[in-house]
């Protein structure tokens, strides 16, 4: 999580992956423009928060994760949301006590 992250424009990013909803026969489901990066994994995956109320998602083309469900309509390895972590302040929490806990 980086001030630089935020600089990141979620809609390009989307829209370069345009090909995961194209192969699925659905246009992309969010408007990017509502959404900034607050996470970055080194292979790519996004972590975006909403600029004005809704859940946290994750874009992840490259994952193994459990702990997150495909967004509604979303075909895989596209957009998820995070089980039990609603919105930023949770996912903040909850990333700050897995380091704790190491």
């Amino acid at each position: 999580m980086t001030a630089g992250a935020t600089r990141l424009a979620v809609g390009q990013v989307l829209a370069d992956y345009g090909w995961i909803w194209e192969r699925a026969g659905i246009g992309v489901p969010i408007d990017g423009e509502a959404y900034y990066v607050v996470g970055v994994e080194a292979n790519g995956n996004l972590t975006l928060a909403p600029r004005a109320g809704g859940r946290l998602l994750l874009f992840a083309p490259d994952h193994s994760f459990d702990d997150v469900t495909p967004l509604e309509g979303c075909p895989p390895y596209s957009l998820y949301t995070f089980d039990g972590v609603p919105d930023l302040g949770s996912w903040i929490e909850d990333a700050a006590e897995s380091w704790l806990r190491g």
